[in-house]
């Protein structure tokens, strides 16, 4: 019976994969002999992620050519690990397409986690190796979830074509969901070129999730988020669970910039959730000073009243937001001296 040895038997040491190198164990600037100190074994899957110290590349890429004939010449376990990494997390963190389908093709397991519990695919996302994901992603086309994650980590560290690897093989219907909740992540990342980007490949940025939510619900936080997908026909009537519009979403957080885009872009100062409460009544609740004048500038109800009754007045009363009161009060009182009364 064969003996199955450890991929780690299998890899050459870090002097010979380094021979001829500028690391090489060998320097001659070495001035005296010293005794050789107990040093960590190079026998490692790490073996795979030295860097050249001239070129700053990953030394996979030089051993290569080392490392496939000795596991085509020898049984070994691909899916040894070392604190939690095997040789296929190394391979795809460093790009190297040709190891990682070697591995792959030998039982390499792609959904095996690192010690951070990150598979293999995730690393090669991380560092936009599109090549490298396609080999790696056969197994995933049918975990619409994992897609999910997947185009998120690409498309926060700004990989446009991971990105388009990803929505070439997603279906259409998970595609569109998938993209309206990676807007937020993009626009926090300020990763707009990457947002123009997945919004020209003809998503429908009106889809939206279980609860309702869209695209423009999730990038109120980020103005220039809103005025990119507003400029793509972006729907800013859509409700979300609650009746929640993506203007009374923006004004319940108090963005202002996003407030005033979507205003310009056809949202209704007047329109109100399930609770029959306006825009003004929710930055007066949360004591919005500057949301709360941009409304009264652009001509919000004072005098609105939610299905209990209360104005915005009541609610920033009951909700003690001193300023809130006092800035009502003032143009309350203002509008009456004009008003003559």
């Amino acid at each position: 019976m064969r003996q199955v040895r450890n991929i780690t038997d299998t890899l050459p040491t870090y002097a010979e994969a380094t021979q001829g190198s500028s690391v090489s164990a060998n320097s001659s600037s070495t001035r005296a002999y010293r005794p050789p100190s107990p040093a960590p074994s190079y026998r490692t899957i790490d073996s795979l992620s030295f860097k050249n110290a001239k070129t700053k590349a990953p030394l996979g890429w030089e051993i290569t050519s080392v490392v496939i004939p000795l596991l085509q010449q020898k049984p070994v376990d691909v899916n040894m690990r070392r604190n939690g990494t095997t040789a296929l997390h190394c391979a795809a963190r460093d790009g190297n397409k040709e190891l990682v389908e070697f591995l792959l093709q030998h039982g390499a397991h792609g959904h095996v986690k690192d010690g951070l519990g990150r598979r293999a695919i995730i690393l090669a996302a991380r560092n936009g190796h599109a090549d490298v994901a396609e080999c790696l992603m056969r197994g995933f086309w049918d975990c619409a979830l994992y897609l999910e994650k997947i185009f998120f980590v690409a498309a926060v560290h700004g990989h446009k074509r991971f990105v388009e690897a990803v929505l070439k093989y997603t279906p259409a219907h998970a595609r569109d969901q998938m993209t309206a909740h990676a807007v937020a992540e993009m626009a926090e990342s300020c990763r707009e070129d990457v947002l123009e980007h997945v919004l020209g490949t003809g998503v429908d940025i009106n889809s939206a999730d279980p609860s309702g939510r869209t695209a423009l619900h999730l990038a109120t936080y980020y103005p220039h988020a809103v005025q990119m997908i507003l400029a793509y026909g972006a729907n800013v009537k859509a409700r979300m669970d609650g009746g929640m519009t993506p203007f009374l979403e923006a004004a319940k957080w108090g963005h202002v910039g996003s407030m005033d885009l979507l205003l310009n872009g056809g949202a209704s100062i007047s329109e109100v959730n399930n609770k029959g409460q306006s825009a003004l009544h929710l930055v007066a609740r949360a004591g919005f000073q500057t949301a709360t004048k941009l409304l009264l500038s652009r001509g919000a109800d004072v005098g609105a009243r939610d299905h209990r009754g209360r104005t915005p007045l009541d609610v920033a009363v009951q909700g003690r937001q001193r300023w809130a009161v006092e800035i009502l009060k003032t143009f309350m009182d203002q509008r009456c001296h004009a008003d003559g009364v």
